[in-house]
Parts: structure tokens; sequence; C-alpha cells
């Protein structure tokens, strides 16, 4: 797979395209997408970091992603709802 890194800033805010943002709404946005890339990287294992962003941002089914890393979906799916949690928990601590 070789990919559970996670996009830029730039990139990420150029995702989010077709939005006029004021300065404080881009100033707000960049500050939130820098707080979840830094719990991504900082709090979720190599594996669930690796599934989130493969299945939540790169849109990779659940299925697709078993057979490369030979599990099952019931797996690849309890990893994600695990990494889920695990964000909206540290979010909720900020």
């Amino acid at each position: 797979m070789g990919r559970d890194q996670v996009a830029t800033d730039a990139e990420q805010l150029n995702a989010i395209s077709g939005t006029t943002w004021s300065p404080e709404e881009r100033a707000e946005v960049q500050e939130m997408l820098r707080t979840v890339r830094d719990l991504i990287v900082g709090q979720l294992t190599t594996r669930q970091r690796t599934v989130l962003v493969a299945v939540a941002i790169d849109g990779i089914s659940a299925a697709t992603l078993a057979e490369k890393l030979e599990t099952t979906s019931g797996a690849i799916y309890k990893t994600l709802h695990d990494a889920r949690k695990k964000l909206a928990t540290q979010l909720a601590m900020r």
C-alpha cells in the first residue's frame, strides 16, 4: 500500500474546493486540519492510520483494502471504528 501519510495543509484545503473562505474561516479550518492531522499521526497506530487514510480519505473499499492487507472486511471496519472513536475522544478533550 505504502500510503499512511496525511496530506499537507495546502492539499487538505484544496480538497475543500468551491468554498470561499474569509481569512478567519480559513485560519479556523487550517487549525482544525492541523489538529486532526497531528492526532492521526500521534495517536493512531500505524494500522489504524493506514486503514483510516485508505478508506476515509482515499476512498478505497473495505473489501479491496482487506484483500491487500490479507484480512477481512470486518477487521477493516473494526479498525476504522476504533480509529474514529479514538480521534473523536481526543478532539473532545481539546
